[in-house]
């Protein structure tokens, strides 16, 4: 299992980038994909098999 954190999106559907280790810009800081429930702020552990799914996407950050 790997832990990974999601990131949160800004209204345009960006990334948020990070910044004092805190995200700014955050407009969507919960979301479902892929079947499961993020939050920023709250890692989740993932499978070895679905890890490089969720970091394709670009809105998650290992921890």
């Amino acid at each position: 299992m790997i832990t990974i954190e999601y990131l949160g999106e800004s209204e345009e559907g960006k990334v948020c980038k990070q910044c004092g280790g805190k995200p700014v810009n955050v407009h969507t800081t919960r979301k479902k994909i892929f079947g499961r429930l993020w939050e920023v702020g709250k890692p989740q552990e993932v499978s070895l098999d679905d890890f490089p799914l969720f970091m394709e996407t670009g809105l998650f950050k290992k921890k």
